[in-house]
């Protein structure tokens, strides 16, 4: 394995730990997406680096032949059935074949129209296959480097937010009671009854603001948003 890959990897593992101890430390919704999508990327660069190690599979000599065509070889699949009958390229348990053993075979036993002979057919393949994969594993790391910076800036900015709105409405709270009783007594309803609306000014401000402190957990519950 190159210092590339392992560097890659260690980035990829170290992501995953950071994201992990966050996640325990403030168990958020945010926090566990971002460890979530941490040991989703670790996962997928290994399989990617797995799978380049053994090459490819096919599954009968129909794949064989597709694969060979589109590496530019003259032939068919008439040809590739007659050739495996002759034992040019084995056949492994399972019944696949593997590129490594069709490579060889191709190389040695057939026309290769337009081809320079700069390189191998394995070698270009390999060369397009580990190109793809070095770009695909910087686009992840990236995206993974990106999505973790913004989930914690995102998480600070929620709190802010979610904290003045808090405090608005708190602050609110005792205008909007008097508005409505002010409201109320424009109809110039009876003495008795502007009083017992005035007596209960003060009930009407704690339903108010345990309506603001429910509305709160509730976010906090549903979307990882917590507010002092």
């Amino acid at each position: 394995m190159s210092e590339t890959t392992l560097s890659e990897e260690e980035i990829l593992r170290e992501a995953v730990r950071k994201t992990a101890a966050a996640y325990q430390e403030a168990p958020t919704v945010v926090n566990m997406r971002a460890w979530n999508a941490a040991k989703t990327s670790l996962e997928k660069f290994q399989q990617v680096r797995e799978e380049s190690a053994a090459g490819l599979r096919f599954k009968n000599l129909s794949e064989v032949s597709r694969y060979l065509i589109r590496e530019g070889y003259k032939v068919q699949e008439r040809t590739v059935r007659n050739h495996h009958k002759g034992g040019l390229f084995p056949v492994h348990p399972g019944g696949e074949f593997r590129q490594q053993d069709i490579d060889n075979y191709a190389k040695n036993n057939l026309d290769r129209p337009g081809y320079q002979g700069a390189a191998s057919a394995e070698e270009t393949h390999r060369s397009r296959l580990l190109a793809a994969q070095a770009e695909e594993r910087e686009f992840r790391t990236a995206q993974l480097k990106g999505k973790l910076i913004d989930a914690a800036e995102e998480e600070a900015r929620d709190a802010k937010l979610w904290k003045a709105v808090k405090a608005d409405f708190e602050q609110y709270a005792p205008g909007v009671i008097n508005e409505l009783v002010e409201r109320i007594f424009a109809f110039d309803p009876p003495e008795e009854m502007r009083q017992r609306i005035s007596s209960l000014i003060p009930e009407l401000r704690e339903v108010y603001e345990g309506y603001i402190a429910e509305m709160f957990d509730r976010y906090a519950r549903e979307g990882g948003v917590f507010v002092d």
